[in-house]
């Protein structure tokens, strides 16, 4: 890459969000994870073009691998929402609706793109859950489709809805709960009674409602760290480093060993014991990123890694619409058939080389145009201090991102 496009590069996508408390190697985790969510995606549309084999079974294992990225994104929204709330004193309007643009203006953008791809192919997706496509799209704009049983038109958009969920549970429980009065310990006994929650909706449907969780454990976070500061108690910086590396190994390898081709409804055991890995090893990797030292942080700091995780919202949205597109025109060039979710591709294209070859090509395409989302929208009317459109209501009438000074002591 020459040093004028690096330099442009660059100028868009470092943005530094959260002053003095910015962390880089914090954007390159969200890099990995949504790197690995491109996985996830990448598989259903290679999958047809391998021959039944080692090399399907490595796809599919990989595609469920990728499932793993979005653990570390809810891990790291509620060590920062949470963290945010306990810096920042904010009425609840204002704070909401600097969360809401945060999230909206991008995927209104987004969700709309796909709307009009789904109106496009005859727009049965639109029948999905109840009230009619009128229905289905309130839905999908309200953010309910992971609460909801319905397919999202967006097929990223439930994760949206956890998110949604606490940015309401974190600010209730510090006002209601008192949390600003008591001790780090104390909050982190309130904070565990959370679990209640995705424990008990998880035995209503999939294990995978554990993941709720992950927000939980990223909030204990900040009172972990608040408690070591107070005792001066903090484990040594290479000790949590060393943490840190074995949490990412066992956070990698422990779902691999875990997977069962046999059972992707995800609901046997094996699959409890893959999310309660998840849960321990995602906010240790967190905290050695955030408190250790050397190579772990070093590596999650590497700079286009953080580009990619300071677009990786923009990313997230728009790759698995991307990447459906591009897999649509190839299947149709091999002359295979898209029906619904069955794609076939005759036997004479089929290849072990596909998925190598197929794999950077599809990866620059989704990076491309998620850096144009970036740019022209994500960056303007969410990160932007003034943007030209706001989201949240009129009657709000302080800006979200006008702060409320604390009250001065007595």
């Amino acid at each position: 890459m020459s040093t004028s496009l690096r330099r442009l590069i660059g100028g868009q996508l470092e943005t530094k969000r959260g002053g003095g408390s910015h962390m880089d190697a914090l954007d390159g985790l969200r890099g990995l994870a949504v790197s690995l969510v491109f996985l996830v995606h990448y598989e259903p549309w290679v999958t047809p073009f391998l021959p039944e084999g080692t090399m399907r079974s490595l796809s599919i294992h990989l595609g469920d691998l990728g499932n793993i990225g979005v653990d570390i994104f809810f891990t790291l929204s509620g060590y920062l929402i949470y963290g945010g709330i306990r810096r920042r004193h904010m009425a609840f309007g204002p704070y909401m609706g600097r969360r809401l643009q945060r999230l909206y203006p991008t995927f209104l953008v987004v969700f709309l793109a796909a709307l009009v791809v789904a109106i496009g192919q005859g727009g049965s997706a639109l029948q999905e859950g109840p009230g009619g496509p009128l229905g289905f799209i309130l839905m999908n704009l309200l953010l309910l489709t992971g609460v909801l049983p319905f397919t999202p038109l967006l097929v990223v958009a439930w994760s949206l809805s956890w998110e949604i969920l606490f940015y309401q549970i974190a600010p209730a429980l510090e006002r209601f709960g008192k949390l600003a009065d008591r001790t780090p310990r104390h909050r982190q006994a309130i904070w565990s009674l959370m679990f209640i929650y995705p424990v008990l909706i998880s035995f209503t449907g999939s294990p995978g409602n554990l993941r709720f969780g992950q927000f939980i454990v990223g909030a204990m976070l900040v009172d972990q760290l608040e408690h070591w500061r107070i005792h001066k108690s903090q484990p040594s910086a290479a000790t949590l480093r060393w943490l840190g590396i074995a949490a990412l190994v066992l956070y990698v390898v422990g779902p691999w060993l875990l997977f069962d081709p046999t059972n992707l409804a995800k609901d046997g055991l094996s699959q409890w014991a893959r999310y309660l890995l998840l849960l321990a090893t995602a906010p240790t990797i967190l905290l050695a990123c955030i408190a250790g030292e050397g190579g772990l942080r070093k590596a999650f700091a590497f700079t286009p890694l953080r580009w990619l995780g300071n677009m990786s919202y923009s990313y997230y949205l728009l790759h698995a619409l991307v990447i459906r597109a591009v897999g649509e025109v190839v299947i149709r060039l091999a002359d295979g058939t898209v029906d619904g979710e069955i794609r076939t591709v005759p036997a004479a294209n089929q290849s072990v080389w596909i998925y190598p070859a197929f794999i950077l090509p599809i990866y620059a395409i989704t990076l491309i145009t998620a850096f144009v989302l970036f740019v022209t929208v994500e960056k303007p009317y969410s990160l932007s201090p003034t943007p030209p459109v706001t989201v949240y209501p009129f009657r709000i009438h302080r800006a979200p991102w006008k702060l409320r000074a604390p009250k001065a002591a007595q």
